[in-house]
């Protein structure tokens, strides 16, 4: 044809693109040529600028990520500490953040409940020293009674021995 575009390779062997015009006048014909790599140059460029920027973003929203999730999951970690605490018998243990979301209204659920299993354990242990003192006292009794049983008891046997001798 008249003109066109191809790709090739030139005299020096390198990959070039060439446009091509026949100029009907002089009989002429125009060819300009340009090596793929200088042609593709600024795409490469902007390819590998493309490929930083979207490494640079996702390192930042990895971040960012990771930052988000420590503050979500920290409260709640804290809570599973708290717990094990109260698990292991220390009481009172709370958990002071001041936040206002959802997690804060966790940890004041939180609170309230541990303050209530420590009043009930107190009264529990309250409960269980006036029971043992209960229990102490009635054993005591008990055995003051069976010592005058036994003392009572000893002393029908003599009786009865003492009237089996006389007879």
């Amino acid at each position: 044809g008249n003109e066109g575009i191809a790709q090739g390779i030139d005299y020096w062997g390198k990959s070039v693109i060439g446009a091509y015009r026949y100029i009907p006048g002089p009989g002429w014909g125009l060819v300009t040529k340009i090596d793929i790599d200088e042609a593709y140059a600024g795409t490469t460029a902007l390819r590998q600028r493309f490929f930083l920027l979207a490494l640079v973003t996702l390192a930042v929203m990895l971040a960012a990520a990771y930052v988000v999730g420590r503050k979500l999951t920290s409260p709640i970690t804290e809570l599973i500490e708290k717990t094990k605490s109260i698990t292991a018998g220390r009481f009172p243990v709370l958990v002071k953040s001041g936040r206002t979301d959802e997690i804060g209204e966790l940890e004041e659920n939180f609170n309230q409940m541990v303050l209530a299993l420590d009043s009930a354990r107190l009264q529990a242990g309250l409960k269980h020293e006036d029971l043992e003192k209960k229990v102490n006292e009635r054993t005591d009794n008990l055995a003051r009674a069976n010592a005058a049983l036994s003392r009572a008891l000893e002393d029908i046997q003599r009786e009865s021995e003492e009237k089996k001798a006389l007879q």
